[in-house]
C-alpha cells in the first residue's frame, strides 16, 4: 500500500494557562518552611526570562512523558492532561474538557514539584470514587540516589472548579508521602491504579506488589501485599525466589527479564492479568496471590519451569501497551466470554483476542482463555504504512462496541522520530456471537490519522509561507511577512520564539537585549526579533550610487530564513509524540506531544476529499477497503472531485513562489474590491498577465500534469460543472438539519480546539481555491480552445471562486487576529486572556450539533466546530456581518484592526456601513474622510429605522441611539458630539450648523409659542383633550427651544475656540436663554481680549440690550483689573479700562467713557507710593496728561451743561461724588503746574496727601 487513507485528523493545541493567577504550585519537599511558599504564584516571565538555550527551554516547556486521564462520565470536570517536566521533577495537571454540561470549567493549572525525579511510568491518576476528587499517585526516586517514594496528591472537587488560587490554600493538606518497605532496595518498574484505593506496582526484579488503603485514609498509610507464584508472601524473603539473572537495560538500570511490563485488573477485581518481558501472560488471584493461569502471548502453553530452564525471549524494557482488558456490553446469551483480553506480541507484531471465562473447581476458580482468532495471524501492515521495517508499537487501544460490533482499534507506531497513529473499524463477532475472520481486515482496512497542520512540513506548504520570499513588487517588507507568519495565533509559542531569539543572538554575537534598562526588557517580542534579524545588514549602493533596496530586502529575507531554521527545530521538538489516550465513554482519542495536546476528530467531507486526493491513482483503488472508499467518496462524483483537487494542487506547486504570492494577493484584491468595469474575462486576463503564467510551467512540468490528469481522461474533459462541484463542496453544508444540545457548552480547551479547527480548515479551503483558480487560468489561456470541453466556462468558475475567496479571506482574517478580553467582568489587567477576534465576537454562537444517534464526540467535535466556522451566512448577510464586526472593533477601541478590516466593508452598500467607516476614520485621525462619510450616511440614518438592527455590535450607547431615525438635526447633534469629544472644534462648528439648519428658528419658535398661548387664552374652557394636546405641544416647543439653545451654545463654543468671533457673536444673539446668552457674551469678550482680538471685539455689531450687557461685563472686568493692578496697561494683564473706554466711546457713551478713565486716575493717586505712580510723576511721562485730555474730551462730548460724571469711591474714601468738567480741567491745570515746577527744579520737601502736598 503506497499510501494509507485518512479518516481522522489531529487538531493540536498548546497547553497554556490563562494567567499566572491560575497556577497552583504544590511543593512536596520537606524543606518548605511555610504554607505561602507551598502555593506561591509565579509569573510566566519568571521562567521565560531564563530561556537562554535549548536545554533550559526543553526542561521548562517540553514534557518527557504525558497522557490524558478521564474520570467517569457523570463527573465534571473529567478530562485531565498530566505532563512531566523539568527533568522529571515537576508534574503539571490541567483540565482539557472540550465540552461540559454546566459551568464547571477548571481554570487552575496544578504544578506539583517533587524532591526527586519521577520514575518512567510512575504517574497514575484515579477518580476519587465516592468522593468527588482526583487522586494523583506519583512514584519518585533515582537509581543509587536514595529511596523511592510514593506521593498521593488529592485534588478535591471544590479545588478543581476554582477560577483562581485560593488565598488560604495549604499545600500540605493535599500531599501525603509513603515509602513501601521494599522501595529502599528494589526499584519500581510499572504502576497501575485499579482505583483510588488500590495500586499495583511491578518491580524490576519480577515482583508484583499491591498497595491498598481504606476509604478514609489519606495516602500516608498503605497496606502492602506481594504476589508470589505459590501464593501470598509474608516476608521479603519470599520474594527473592522471583529473581532471575537474565536482565535488560532500562534507563541506566537493570530490569529482570521476567519483570512485569503490563498490569490489568479484571472487571470484577478478582484477578490481575500481567505480561512479563519474558513474553508470558499470567493471571493472579487477588484473594490468594497465586498464579491461576499462565501462557505465552502467542497462545503457546509453556510450563513455567521449562521456560526458566530455556532462558526464553526477553522484550525491551521500554515496551508500550502489551495488554488490554475489554468488557463490552453484551446481550444475554450472545457470547459466553465474560470479558476479553487483547494482547500484542512485539516479537512478531501479532495481535490476539482472547475470550475469558471462569470455572469453579475443587481447587478454586479456574480461568479459561479462548483464542477467538485461532489459526489466524492478526498483523497490521505497519511496515508498509510507515514505509520501514524498523519500528515498534508504543500503544494500542481497543474501543469495543456493543456485542463487540462497531468496534475500533487504535495503534501508535514509531520509527525513529516519526510517530503515526493508525486506526481500523472492525466487528469481532457476528450477529450470532461467532468470531469473524479479521486476518484480511488487519491487512487492508487501516487508515492513518492525518497529522497536525501545525507541523513544519505542513506549514511550508501554506500559500502564506511560499509568499515569504522577497519580491521587488511587493507592498510589504519581508519582515512584515515573516512576523505575520510567525505570530499567526496558535502556530508558534512565545517561549519557542524567545528561545530561538536568544540562540540567534548568541550565534551572531549580538547583545542579549536590543536596548538598556527597563524599557529594553519591556520591548515587544516582535520588535526584538526584527531588530536582531536586521541588526547587521547594511544597505549597499548600486553602481549608480542609488540605494540597493531590493538587495537589502533579499539579505533580510535570508536572515529571516536563518532565524526560522532555529524556530523550526524547536517547533519540531514541540511536536514529538509522547502519549496517547482514548476517552471510551465519549468516543474520542487523544494524542499528546511534548508541547501539544490533540483530540483526534473525524474528518469532514471536504477534508476527506482533500486529504485523500492522492489515493486516486488507478493502481491504488483495488487495494482500498470498500467501506473506507464509501466513507471517503460516498457520492458518485466524489472521486472526480478528489482527482481535480490533486491535479490542481500539483499544478500550483509547480509555480514559482513569487508567482504564487502574486496570485494570492491579486486574487484576494479582486475578490474584496470588485471593479464594476472589469468583466470576469478581464479579471482572468489580469491575473494571467500579473502572475506570468506564460512562463511559469515548463514542458516537463506540463507533461507531468497531463499524466496526472489521465485519471479523469485529461484536462480537456473538465467541464464547468466539474469545477463547480468541487467549489460547491469546498465548505460543508451546515445548520439546518442540526439540533443543538443547549445544556452543553464549550470548555476552555474546547474553545482553543474549535479555533484551531477553524484555522486549519480555512487555510485548506484557501489552498484549494487558489489551486483551482491557477488551473482554470492556465486552461483558459495556455490550452487551445479545441482542446477544452465545450462545456468549460472559465468566467463562470472564476466568479464562483471569487465569491468563495471573499468569504474565505474574511474568515481567515477573523481567526488570525487577536485581542485581549477580561476573563470576567471587572477582571484585573493581569487576568486578561488573549483570543482571536472570531472567538471573541462569535463564540456565543457555538453549539453542540447532534448528528445521528450513534455519533461520538470525534464526529460531533468536527461537525459542531465547522458549523460554527461556516455557519455565518456570509453571502446573504455580508453587509450585516461585516458591519457587526466593524462596530465591535470600534467599540473595543481597536483602531489598527478596524483600519485593516475596512477592506471587507461594502462600498456604499448601506448607510450604517458608511457611518462605521466614518467612525473608523475618526479613530485613525482622518477627520476629513470621517466628516465626508458622516455626511453621506445622513440621508438614511436620519429616517425612522429599526434601531436594534442598526446597532448590531453595540457600538452605540442607549443615549446615542436616540439620535438616529429622528431627523437630520438629531443625527448631526450626535456627529458633533463625536467630534466634540476629540476637541475638533472646526468640525463641531460645521455639524452644529448642519443641525441648526433642520431646526425651527428662534422667530418661528416664538411665533408658535405666541400662537399657542393666544389659543389657550381665547378658549380657557376648551375640552380636556384640547388642553392636553396644547400642553403637549407647548412642552414639545419648549424642549425644542432648549435643544436649540444647547446646540447654539456648542456652536458658539466651537466658533470661539477656532477664533471665529464674528460668527460666535452672531450665534449668541440667537440664544433665547438670557442667562446662557450673558455667559456666552462674557466668554466672547474674555477670549477676544485674551487672543489680542480687541479690534475685532470693537467691530462686533453689538446693539440693543447686548450693549448694556457687554458694558456691564467690561466694567466689572475693568474694575477687577484696576483693583489688582492700577497700571493695567502694563504687562501685568489686559487694560480692560482702555477697552471699556473704547467700547463706550464707540457707542457714544461719553460720560461712561470719562468715568472709567477718571476712576483709573483716582486709583493711581490712591497708590501714589507705588513705582507705577512714581514713574508717572516724571515730567517726561505723558501718561497722566493723555488720561486728563481723554477725560476732558469725553466730558466735552456730552454736550453743553452735561459735562459731569459720578466718581466711584476708592476703598475707604467715602461716597460717590459728582465731578464736573470744570473740576477736571482744574485738576489738569494743577498737574501741568506741578510738572512745570518740577522742570524748574522746585521740589516739595514734605509730601502730603493728595496733590496739594506735593510741592
Amino acid at each position: 500500500m503506497s499510501r494509507t487513507p485518512s479518516l481522522f485528523q489531529e487538531t493540536r493545541v498548546s497547553p497554556s494557562t490563562p494567567s499566572p493567577s491560575h497556577i497552583l504550585h504544590i511543593n512536596t519537599t520537606d524543606k518548605t518552611p511555610s504554607t505561602t511558599s507551598l502555593t506561591r504564584k509565579r509569573a510566566h516571565s519568571e521562567i521565560s526570562s531564563s530561556l537562554l538555550d535549548e536545554d533550559t527551554y526543553a526542561r521548562h516547556h517540553l514534557a518527557s512523558s504525558a497522557s490524558v486521564f478521564f474520570r467517569p462520565a457523570h463527573r465534571s470536570p473529567r478530562s485531565f492532561l498530566h505532563r512531566v517536566l523539568s527533568d522529571r521533577r515537576v508534574l503539571e495537571i490541567q483540565c482539557v474538557d472540550l465540552i461540559q454540561k454546566d459551568k464547571s470549567d477548571c481554570w487552575l493549572t496544578f504544578r506539583i514539584e517533587l524532591p526527586a525525579p519521577i520514575v518512567p511510568g510512575g504517574v497514575v491518576l484515579a477518580d476519587g470514587g465516592e468522593k468527588d476528587a482526583l487522586d494523583v499517585f506519583i512514584v519518585t526516586g533515582e537509581e543509587g540516589k536514595g529511596r523511592f517514594e510514593l506521593f498521593t496528591v488529592t485534588l478535591r472537587g471544590g479545588l478543581l472548579v476554582r477560577e483562581t488560587v485560593p488565598l488560604d490554600f495549604d499545600g500540605k493538606s493535599v500531599v501525603r508521602r509513603f515509602v513501601p518497605s521494599c522501595f529502599s532496595f528494589r526499584r519500581p518498574y510499572r504502576v497501575v491504579a485499579a482505583s483510588s484505593l488500590e495500586l499495583f506496582v511491578s518491580l524490576q526484579d519480577g515482583g508484583l506488589m499491591r498497595l491498598r488503603r481504606e476509604a478514609n485514609d489519606s495516602g500516608a498509610n498503605w497496606n502492602e501485599t506481594y504476589f508470589s507464584e505459590g501464593g501470598w508472601s509474608g516476608t521479603l524473603k519470599g520474594m527473592l525466589s522471583l529473581r532471575n539473572r537474565k536482565t535488560v537495560d532500562y534507563n541506566g538500570a537493570k530490569v529482570e527479564a521476567n519483570a512485569i511490563a503490563a498490569i490489568a485488573p479484571s472487571p470484577d477485581g478478582r484477578f490481575v492479568w500481567t505480561v512479563g518481558l519474558d513474553h508470558v501472560l499470567k493471571a493472579w488471584d487477588t484473594k490468594t496471590g497465586k498464579v491461576v493461569a499462565v501462557g505465552d502471548l502467542l497462545n503457546e502453553v509453556v510450563d513455567v519451569d521449562d521456560r526458566k530452564r530455556q532462558g526464553g525471549y526477553a522484550m525491551g524494557a521500554e515496551q508500550g501497551t502489551l495488554l488490554q482488558i475489554v468488557a463490552p456490553t453484551m446481550d444475554a446469551d450472545f457470547a459466553d466470554a465474560e470479558y476479553f483480553l487483547v494482547v500484542h506480541s512485539p516479537r512478531e507484531h501479532v495481535f490476539k483476542f482472547f475470550g475469558v471465562t471462569s470455572e469453579t473447581t475443587a481447587d478454586g476458580v479456574a480461568l479459561v482463555l479462548r483464542d477467538t482468532m485461532s489459526g489466524r495471524r492478526l498483523i497490521p501492515p505497519v511496515d508498509e504504512m510507515l514505509d520501514t521495517n524498523i519500528w515498534h508499537l508504543e500503544q494500542f487501544y481497543v474501543q469495543a462496541g456493543r456485542n463487540f460490533q462497531g468496534s475500533r482499534i487504535w495503534l501508535r507506531a514509531r520509527s525513529g522520530p516519526v510517530c503515526r497513529t493508525f486506526t481500523m473499524a472492525f466487528d469481532l463477532l457476528d450477529d450470532r456471537g461467532a468470531a469473524l475472520d479479521l486476518e484480511d481486515a488487519f491487512q487492508h482496512d487501516w487508515s492513518v490519522v492525518d497529522s497536525s497542520s501545525l507541523s513544519v512540513d505542513s506549514l511550508r506548504d501554506l500559500p502564506e509561507f511560499r509568499g515569504l520570499e522577497a519580491a521587488p513588487e511587493s507592498s510589504t517588507t519581508p519582515s512584515e511577512k515573516w512576523l505575520d507568519f510567525l505570530f499567526f495565533p496558535g502556530r508558534f509559542s512565545n517561549a519557542s520564539l524567545e528561545t530561538a531569539l536568544n540562540i540567534y543572538r548568541q550565534g551572531r554575537k549580538l547583545p542579549k537585549t536590543s536596548g538598556k534598562g527597563l524599557k529594553a526588557a519591556e520591548e515587544p517580542l516582535k520588535e526584538r526579533i526584527t531588530s536582531a534579524v536586521s541588526s547587521k545588514i547594511l544597505l549597499r549602493r548600486l553602481p549608480n550610487e542609488q540605494p540597493d533596496y531590493d538587495g537589502y530586502q533579499e539579505d533580510v529575507h535570508k536572515e529571516w530564513n536563518t532565524f526560522f531554521t532555529l524556530v523550526s527545530h524547536l517547533h519540531t521538538r514541540r511536536h514529538e509524540s509522547i502519549g496517547f489516550a482514548v476517552d471510551a465513554e465519549k468516543g474520542l482519542a487523544w494524542t499528546v506531544c511534548a508541547d501539544f495536546v490533540a483530540p483526534i476528530r473525524s474528518s469532514s467531507k471536504f477534508e476527506l476529499l482533500h486529504n485523500n486526493a492522492g489515493l486516486q491513482a488507478v493502481e491504488n483503488e483495488e487495494q482500498l477497503d470498500r467501506e473506507i472508499m464509501r466513507q471517503i467518496w460516498p457520492a458518485e462524483d466524489d472521486p472526480l472531485r478528489s482527482r481535480i483537487m490533486a491535479v490542481a494542487q500539483q499544478f500550483r506547486r509547480f509555480m514559482s513562489p513569487a508567482a504564487q504570492e502574486k496570485l494570492r494577493i491579486e486574487s484576494a484584491t479582486h475578490a474584496l474590491t470588485p471593479n464594476d468595469e472589469m468583466t470576469p474575462a478581464d479579471g482572468l486576463q489580469h491575473l494571467y498577465d500579473r502572475c506570468g503564467f506564460a512562463n511559469e510551467i515548463t514542458d516537463d512540468e506540463f507533461e507531468t500534469i497531463t499524466t496526472s490528469a489521465e485519471c479523469f481522461n485529461g484536462l480537456g474533459t473538465l467541464t464547468e460543472d466539474a469545477f463547480l462541484s468541487v467549489l460547491d463542496d469546498i465548505l460543508d453544508k451546515v445548520g439546518d438539519a442540526h439540533k443543538s444540545l443547549e445544556s452543553q457548552m464549550l470548555g476552555l480547551y474546547g474553545k482553543d480546539v474549535s479555533i484551531a479547527i477553524a484555522q486549519e480548515t480555512i487555510l485548506h479551503v484557501q489552498g484549494v481555491l487558489l489551486d483551482s483558480l491557477a488551473l482554470v487560468i492556465f486552461m483558459a489561456f495556455e490550452l487551445d480552445e479545441t482542446e477544452l470541453s465545450p462545456e468549460f466556462s472559465s468566467t463562470r468558475v472564476y466568479e464562483l471562486i471569487m465569491l468563495k475567496l471573499r468569504e474565505t479571506e474574511l474568515r481567515l482574517w477573523l481567526v488570525s487576529h487577536l485581542r485581549q478580553e477580561p476573563m470576567k467582568s471587572g477582571a484585573k489587567e493581569a487576568d486578561m486572556i488573549t483570543m482571536t477576534i472570531y472567538e471573541s465576537i462569535f463564540i456565543g454562537d457555538w453549539k453542540v450539533c447532534q448528528g445521528s444517534a450513534d455519533s461520538d464526540l470525534a464526529e460531533l467535535l468536527t461537525s459542531s466546530s465547522l458549523n460554527w466556522t461556516f455557519g455565518l451566512p456570509l453571502t446573504a448577510q455580508w453587509t450585516n456581518i461585516t458591519t457587526f464586526v466593524m462596530a465591535n472593533l470600534l467599540k473595543h477601541k481597536e483602531a489598527d484592526l478596524a483600519a485593516e478590516f475596512i477592506q471587507f466593508m461594502p462600498e456604499k452598500d448601506s448607510a450604517w456601513s458608511t457611518y462605521l467607516k466614518g467612525r473608523m476614520y475618526l479613530t485613525t485621525g482622518d477627520y476629513a474622510l470621517a466628516s465626508i462619510h458622516f455626511e453621506e450616511a445622513a440621508s438614511d440614518l436620519t429616517q425612522p429605522t429599526n434601531t436594534r438592527l442598526l446597532n448590531q455590535g453595540d457600538l452605540l450607547t442607549p443615549d446615542e441611539l436616540i439620535f438616529f431615525g429622528q431627523g437630520p438635526s438629531s443625527y448631526f447633534q450626535h456627529i458633533l458630539s463625536l467630534f466634540e469629544k476629540l476637541k475638533l472644534h472646526s468640525y463641531v462648528a460645521d455639524f452644529a450648523t448642519r443641525a441648526l439648519q433642520y431646526m425651527m428658528s428662534d422667530a418661528e419658535l416664538t411665533r408658535s409659542l405666541t400662537a399657542l398661548d393666544s389659543r389657550k387664552k381665547s378658549a380657557p374652557d376648551s375640552p380636556l383633550p384640547d388642553q392636553v394636546r396644547d400642553a403637549g405641544s407647548e412642552l414639545k416647543l419648549l424642549r425644542l427651544q432648549q435643544t436649540r439653545d444647547e446646540i447654539l451654545g456648542r456652536l458658539f463654543n466651537a466658533l470661539l475656540q477656532t477664533g471665529r468671533f464674528e460668527a460666535a457673536y452672531d450665534t449668541l444673539t440667537q440664544v433665547s436663554n438670557p442667562i446662557l446668552q450673558k455667559s456666552n457674551l462674557q466668554s466672547l469678550i474674555k477670549d477676544c481680549v485674551k487672543r489680542d482680538a480687541v479690534p475685532t471685539l470693537l467691530d462686533l455689531p453689538i446693539s440693543g440690550d447686548m450693549v448694556h450687557e457687554a458694558d456691564k461685563i467690561l466694567h466689572t472686568l475693568a474694575r477687577q483689573a484696576m483693583a489688582s493692578s492700577p497700571l493695567a496697561s502694563s504687562s501685568s494683564g489686559p487694560a480692560y479700562h482702555q477697552i471699556l473706554f473704547a467700547f463706550r466711546t464707540q457707542h457714544s457713551d461719553f460720560r461712561g467713557a470719562a468715568s472709567i478713565l477718571y476712576e483709573h486716575l483716582q486709583r493711581l493717586r490712591h497708590n501714589n507710593g507705588s513705582k507705577s505712580w512714581q514713574k508717572m510723576q516724571d515730567p517726561e511721562d505723558e501718561t497722566l496728561v493723555r488720561v486728563f485730555v481723554l477725560v476732558i474730551s469725553s466730558l466735552a462730548c456730552c454736550g453743553e451743561g452735561e459735562g459731569w460724571l459720578l466718581a466711584e469711591p476708592i476703598e475707604g474714601e467715602g461716597k460717590r461724588r459728582c465731578v464736573t468738567l470744570e473740576e477736571v480741567r482744574a485738576e489738569f491745570g494743577r498737574e501741568l503746574d506741578r510738572r512745570s515746577e518740577v522742570q524748574l527744579g522746585r521740589f516739595a520737601l514734605v509730601g502730603g496727601e493728595g496733590e496739594d502736598g506735593m510741592f
